[in-house]
């Protein structure tokens, strides 16, 4: 099979490259911060039912998606001027990036990587958690949307962040279930004022 030679989009001028794997750089440094963190916190009674090697998983097929599309489907090359779809790329993984972190320092004790009940747990529905019941899946999927795009072909700019997606519909299922048992009607309740993921859709 003949592979064409990638043209990734944040390719074409060196100071998007740069931008590019700087943020890449970033996105490393926040998740060994979020694994180190935890580390050392109380295990609770794990919920977890395989979501989080499904989520890591989906992450990877997610990145080899946006990194191989241009070089298997070149045809899908997007073609709109090349700074506007670039700056909506890293906007996209800046906000997805900041909202992530938003997300864990919101939480704080209470932030782990797979679903887990903790002795003391509160409800907790300050900062992102007023509008969303999992911003942190809101940011993964806009960090991952802003990679796709950043390749500049529709395959990576739908495919990187479906991936992540179809993942955080299975763990979302599942941390819901938990949370109606440890939190009955206050967590019913809060559905009922609440979006999941993205406000006005899911």
């Amino acid at each position: 099979m003949h592979f064409a030679d990638p043209a990734y989009l944040f390719n074409t001028r060196p100071l998007w490259t740069v931008i590019f794997w700087g943020s890449f750089v970033a996105f490393f440094l926040v998740t060994t911060w979020v694994n180190r963190r935890e580390r050392n916190a109380a295990r609770g009674d794990l919920r977890d039912s395989g979501s989080k090697p499904l989520i890591y998983f989906a992450s990877a097929v997610g990145a080899l998606c946006a990194f191989f599309a241009p070089s298997l489907l070149p045809s899908a090359r997007i073609t709109f001027a090349p700074e506007p779809v670039f700056e909506t790329a890293m906007a996209l993984f800046w906000t997805g990036l900041l909202l992530y972190v938003w997300a864990v320092v919101t939480l704080g004790a209470y932030f782990r990587t797979s679903v887990q009940l903790l002795d003391g747990q509160r409800l907790v529905t300050r900062g992102p958690y007023r509008l969303l019941r999992h911003p942190a899946y809101t940011g993964g999927i806009l960090l991952f949307a802003g990679i796709g795009l950043a390749m500049g072909n529709w395959i990576s700019a739908i495919g990187t962040p479906l991936a992540v997606t179809l993942a955080y519909m299975w763990r979302i299922h599942i941390e819901e279930i938990a949370l109606a048992e440890r939190f009955g009607a206050e967590f019913e309740a809060r559905k009922g004022r609440t979006w999941a993921v993205i406000p006005l859709l899911w």
